[in-house]
């Protein structure tokens, strides 16, 4: 019984460690409006050419959803360990 309480220790602190490092990630985007992924490990995609300044009218939804999309492929759920 100890060994399986001391790996589900190991596994919450590795499990909330990835989660406060992607959850910066999204805070910042959401009230930051940056994408500061180190490995392009975001979901959202940035097309940084569209700039709110350069735009002739307000920017709206239109704005939002040509800036920012999903991505079709997600980095994250592509990385394969590597066999000992």
């Amino acid at each position: 019984m100890a060994g399986n309480y001391l790996v589900r220790l190991l596994l919450e602190k590795m499990i909330d460690s990835a989660n406060s490092a992607y959850l910066g990630i999204l805070e910042r985007w959401v009230y930051e409006g940056l994408i500061d992924g180190p490995h392009d490990e975001f979901f959202i995609a940035e097309k940084k050419s569209l700039q709110k300044e350069s735009l002739t009218q307000d920017y709206d939804a239109m704005y939002w959803r040509q800036r920012y999309s999903l991505k079709d492929d997600i980095r994250f759920l592509q990385i394969r360990p590597k066999p000992f």
